[in-house]
């Protein structure tokens, strides 16, 4: 229950819906409230097209990156390259193929055997506490954290507080993408890019919040004890 209310809320707020829904609310209100629906009809439609222009998507996605490129053909002191992911993403997001699908593409494309996979995990706190629990034995706490560039600075806290000491390597970093007159036009790809970024740069806050209240824990209970220390 407690990751399908975290799921619907994420859907609620952030866009496209969070705007649609400040702007249903203004049109509903233009009549009993005229200076209120206007200016929530306003500002939800407004935000909903700038939120989809490139533009302005880059610029957020900008801010979500926090962690600068690190060079993976230099010596970073790791003591392993732990490939890790969640199976559980499923229950929000159908097409993703899971941690047989990375698995399957290491080992034909790059040739790299994947020796730990954490397949069980539904956000990145679960994936954080299993992959300690699967490193537990091995005297791994140094680790090359891979993923998005957007997700990667939330994701290496949860990492640090399940113990381990983390080399954050971003994937995906921000690159100009469209040309100069393409910048200022509403697209879907940079709304999906505004998405993602404006849930880690509101996650980073809320996964505090929820660490000092010890929501998590309350609710998460198999997950709660897994660290490497």
């Amino acid at each position: 229950m407690y990751f399908l209310i975290k799921a619907t809320l994420r859907t609620l707020v952030l866009p496209p819906a969070g705007p649609l829904i400040l702007a249903i609310a203004g049109a509903w209100l233009l009549r009993r409230r005229p200076r209120l629906g206007g200016f929530l009809l306003a500002f939800g439609l407004a935000s909903l097209w700038l939120l989809s222009l490139p533009i302005v998507a880059d610029a957020v996605t900008r801010l979500a990156e926090r962690c600068p490129p690190l060079d993976l053909s230099k010596p970073t002191g790791a003591q392993a390259i732990v490939i890790l992911a969640g199976g559980g993403q499923r229950m929000f997001a159908p097409e993703f193929q899971g941690p047989e699908a990375d698995y399957q593409l290491l080992e034909r494309d790059f040739g790299v055997s994947t020796r730990w996979i954490e397949g069980e995990s539904r956000d990145t706190y679960e994936n954080a506490r299993f992959s300690a629990v699967l490193l537990r034995t091995t005297g791994i706490k140094r680790i090359i954290l891979i993923t998005s560039s957007t997700h990667l600075y939330r994701a290496a806290q949860e990492y640090r507080e399940a113990g381990f000491d983390v080399v954050p390597a971003p994937a995906g970093v921000w690159a100009p993408r469209e040309d100069r007159v393409f910048l200022w036009l509403p697209q879907p790809d940079p709304l999906l890019r505004s998405h993602l970024a404006l849930y880690e740069l509101i996650g980073e806050p809320m996964r505090r919040l929820q660490a000092a209240l010890g929501v998590r824990e309350r609710f998460d209970r198999k997950a709660a004890g897994g660290t490497v220390n």
